[in-house]
């Protein structure tokens, strides 16, 4: 959840406007309600499962009631789309499938039989594993993926219970978590955008790991993260970043730094420098991208302490003129509604301004982290 007293304190120094925050949420559920169920992709991040916990987190909001109705619309269409033909994927299959259905449970969205629906899926991500093996790390298409799901399989008592169990057991979850360990060191190698988000979701995953699955292997890696030297890769890493690539970076190491209970010396301030650097791109060239990485920034800012009482910088002052000048093309003429860099991703942001929350489930869909 947010750091309440910073919150506090900046809200009450500078202050939001929630009413400017409100017309461009109405303005980005027109367009959502309008165009959302047309959207071919099912997946939870660049389709329509996405835009239905997207559309679920203000379905209990005054005057939002008829939001859960179309999130259900959504889950209920895109049941009809998922079989065995579905991608193994976190981004737009099955693994994401299964994340969507778990989250929807967990904050109490809806309550629906996630066996029946994902018995194909479960099938499909057995011979998926079987006839292509895994040479990948990351959560999209590699191991991360389908530690992941057999997580989610092995803590839902329904799921566990009603599907094949002859296979994807816990030594199937060992054989990822050894191909996982294969591929660590040439993540560890390397610190750039991709692989802090490797860092991240690896984390975030093995450290919920029991302890009486596979603990060594389990233990080393989480071990290696946690006594990485994180200063001289980040400085290397900044130093040899473009503005728009440092931006990214700086906004993914505080994430990373907030994960793992670390902190770096002088990323508070980069951060800050960082945050008007973006802020000033997203106001020479606006975009839906420029304005969801400004306004995560701010929040994630917000969240973890980046913005003290001393700084020279006023996010909500920054927030304020985004809103403000942010022209409705941005949203009416865009045909992106992931929650990576589209429209799902600035419903979400828009309404992590009003309720926190709405934060917290975003980070567990991106980061897994809870």
């Amino acid at each position: 959840m947010y750091n309440e007293q910073i919150l506090e304190e900046i809200t009450v120094r500078e202050g939001i406007n929630f009413s400017q925050v409100k017309q461009v949420r109405k303005l980005l559920l027109e367009q959502l309600v309008i165009n959302g169920g047309f959207q071919e992709n099912v997946g939870l991040i660049n389709g329509r499962l996405g835009l239905s916990l997207a559309m679920f987190t203000l379905g209990g909001q005054p005057g939002m009631g008829y939001l859960a109705g179309f999130a259900n619309d959504l889950l209920e269409e895109a049941f009809m789309d998922i079989d065995g033909s579905v991608s193994p994927g976190y981004d737009n299959g099955a693994v994401g499938i299964a994340a969507y259905f778990h989250l929807i449970e967990k904050y109490g969205f809806a309550s629906v039989s996630r066996a029946e629906v994902l018995e194909e899926v479960d099938l499909y991500i057995h011979k998926y594993i079987a006839h292509s093996g895994l040479h990948r790390a990351d959560l999209n298409e590699g191991s991360l993926g389908l530690i992941y799901y057999l997580m989610l399989k092995l803590s839902d008592e329904e799921l566990h219970n009603s599907l094949d169990n002859s296979f994807l057991t816990r030594e199937m979850l060992i054989a990822c978590i050894d191909e996982l360990a294969g591929h660590f060191g040439n993540v560890l190698a390397k610190f750039d955008v991709k692989t802090i988000s490797l860092r991240i979701h690896a984390y975030n995953l093995l450290r919920r790991l029991k302890n009486d699955i596979y603990p060594q292997p389990v233990a080393s890696i989480v071990k290696m993260l946690e006594d990485e030297d994180l200063e001289q890769k980040y400085r290397e890493a900044v130093a040899g970043s473009s503005n728009e690539a440092g931006i990214q970076l700086i906004y993914l190491c505080s994430v990373y730094c907030s994960v793992i209970g670390k902190t770096i010396p002088g990323l508070e301030l980069d951060y800050q420098k960082y945050t008007l650097l973006s802020a000033t791109q997203y106001h020479q060239a606006p975009s839906l991208q420029g304005l969801n990485m400004l306004l995560d920034m701010i929040i994630n800012g917000l969240e973890n302490g980046m913005y003290n009482a001393d700084s020279d910088i006023s996010p909500t002052q920054i927030v304020n003129r985004a809103i403000y000048y942010l022209n409705d093309p941005i949203i009416t003429g865009s045909v992106d509604y992931s929650l990576h860099n589209g429209l799902g991703k600035l419903l979400f942001m828009v309404q992590s301004l009003l309720k926190p929350q709405a934060y917290q489930i975003y980070k567990e869909v991106i980061y897994l982290q809870i």
